[in-house]
């Protein structure tokens, strides 16, 4: 399968950044990188020079040519601005670099953004940013002001480059893939766990779930951590259960693949920026911020009901997962 974003005409409303160096340092979480690949694409798409530093992409070079990976290991922020017109960076590496505090911040084109809440302490909210002489308000900020607008994080990072920088770009991410070969069935990727297990949907439940979308005629996998890999193929027997060294290697794999099933996570978004249907159960609200959003066709699958018991949510008896296999049946029996 190849997946690419159409090209178009150049869509800036500023043509201000066409030519200047950018670096964007994401933080390092997997759905978060995509949203800050997002913000560099719109960037790309300006004339800017980009280049992103995360260690977790960097092997997936090939499939986004547009653009300089480079590992964030040794990084330094304040190299960064002195080698670049502006550096966008995750306001947490400042505490992870080894470097001053006080002496980074004295440079004046660095961004510090995150998903929701910049630190009190660094009283950075609302700072401009100078880029080759010219300034931008607010640079420093969320890049989610309000999570209960519906909007996705998405929209919200398309929010920040318009409000702060005048750029917006309608095109999608461009992401350039091996064709797959051709498979007999169609597939569909189960992510079943997440590093934090309060999201976590049952494994049983996915379990289930397989077993009705194979019945279906889907093929169905599981995807996970390689520590994660032999305790769910002993539940999960006979479904395939992968892992992968590399996002590089996750990117092939799902490159032969119609549909991401996950919890809140990672897997989710990279399959959502490569163009990929989703289905994301959580116990938020349907609308909410964190949902994938890269493309139309992620759906939230949120629970009808929830209720805590002794401050624990019990959530995962209400979710309507019956809603996967009714929206799947048409295409798995083409």
């Amino acid at each position: 399968m190849s997946v690419a974003a159409r090209q178009g005409q150049l869509t800036p409303t500023n043509a201000a950044f066409r030519a200047k160096r950018v670096a964007v340092v994401p933080c390092p979480a997997l759905g978060d990188v995509t949203l800050y690949l997002h913000l560099a694409w719109i960037f790309h798409r300006s004339g800017a020079q980009v280049s992103f530093h995360s260690g977790l992409l960097v092997s997936a070079q090939a499939y986004f040519p547009w653009i300089e990976l480079k590992d964030d290991a040794g990084l330094s922020l304040a190299q960064l601005a002195a080698t670049h017109d502006l550096v966008v960076s995750y306001v947490n590496w400042l505490h992870r670099t080894g470097e001053a505090i006080d002496d980074v911040l004295q440079a004046p084109n660095v961004a510090y953004v995150t998903a929701k809440k910049l630190p009190r302490s660094l009283a950075l909210d609302g700072r401009a940013v100078t880029v080759a002489g010219m300034t931008f308000a607010g640079a420093c900020r969320p890049l989610c002001l309000q999570s209960r607008t519906g909007w996705s994080m998405v929209q919200w990072v398309d929010h920040y480059a318009r409000e702060v920088f005048g750029l917006s770009c309608d095109e999608p991410v461009q992401v350039h893939l091996p064709t797959a070969g051709q498979a007999t069935r169609p597939c569909v990727s189960i992510f079943p766990t997440t590093p934090e297990p309060s999201k976590n949907y049952s494994l049983h439940g996915f379990i289930r779930l397989a077993r009705r979308l194979e019945r279906l005629g889907w093929r169905v996998e599981f995807v996970c951590m390689p520590v994660e890999q032999a305790q769910i193929e002993a539940a999960a027997r006979p479904f395939p259960v992968r892992s992968f060294d590399s996002i590089k290697h996750l990117m092939d794999h799902l490159a032969g693949c119609e549909v991401v099933i996950s919890n809140d996570s990672g897997g989710g978004h990279l399959g959502s920026l490569m163009g990929l249907r989703t289905f994301t159960i959580t116990r938020k609200r349907p609308d909410f911020v964190w949902r994938p959003g890269f493309n139309p066709h992620n759906q939230v699958i949120a629970p009808l009901l929830t209720f805590k018991v002794r401050g624990r949510h019990v959530w995962r008896p209400f979710v309507p997962l019956w809603r996967i296999p009714s929206a799947l049946a048409s295409r798995a029996s083409r």
